[in-house]
């Protein structure tokens, strides 16, 4: 495991730039700040890399409200949010009464189709069986939950956003063995600072292999279907 404080020395360390090593990333300035910022700026480069990140899926649970369509991250309490698992076999829902025994998914259909099939006129109040992501990006359900029940609760999945280290406790939520990725593109950055084109030459090989096995760990995995005609 990596804190924020051990990815700085490391960097700071390789570079061979420093005249001593920090004790802590804290109140920080001259070149030691640049070394904090640049590690930062790289976590926040690889964050930014992809778009579906393994370690950057999470899954929700959380109570549907009577008559409500549109729900918020706020609404479920996210607070690392950033959008929503748009995979339309991701949700599910189940009535509180009868308990998980009753989960089933919901179909996701387009914003499109939930406008013309719940945003216009006056809408009975049931059990929703559709859901999607709004124009706003928020979740919506249809048809808007009754109050026949004790409740529903809808369980599904969305994408943290960013994480940013601030404290010199503060770890990478990426799995362990890949942060040296951020060490190796933090200093890619300094050197490129620098101007220092063969140490950028001899420490960019070593980044470009791991984030290549960053990416195999860490991304979906393609298939081919069963039906797929190859030619």
């Amino acid at each position: 495991m990596s804190t924020l404080i051990q990815l700085v020395v490391k960097v700071a360390r390789e570079s061979g730039t420093v005249s001593s090593v920090p004790s802590t990333a804290q109140s920080q300035t001259g070149r030691i700040l640049k070394v904090v910022n640049w590690v930062n700026d790289a976590w926040g480069e690889i964050q930014n890399g992809r778009a579906n990140w393994r370690w950057m899926r999470k899954e929700f649970s959380n109570d549907l409200s009577t008559n409500t369509f549109k729900y918020t991250a706020a609404s479920f309490n996210l607070t690392d949010f950033s959008r929503w698992v748009e995979d339309p076999l991701s949700v599910t829902m189940y009535d509180k009464t009868t308990g998980v025994s009753d989960e089933g998914e919901l179909t996701g259909i387009s914003w499109e189709d939930w406008r013309i099939k719940y945003g216009r006129g006056t809408q009975d109040a049931n059990r929703p069986t559709e859901w999607c992501v709004t124009a706003a990006n928020e979740f919506a359900v249809g048809t808007k939950p009754d109050a026949a029940t004790t409740g529903y609760v809808v369980r599904g999945e969305y994408y943290a956003g960013n994480q940013t280290l601030s404290a010199d406790a503060d770890t990478p939520n990426m799995p362990v063995r890949f942060h040296d990725a951020i060490v190796f593109l933090a200093l890619m950055k300094l050197y490129a600072a620098d101007e220092a084109q063969e140490q950028f030459e001899r420490i960019a090989p070593r980044y470009n292999d791991l984030r290549q096995m960053l990416e195999r760990d860490q991304l979906p995995r393609l298939t081919i279907s069963p039906t797929a005609t190859l030619v």
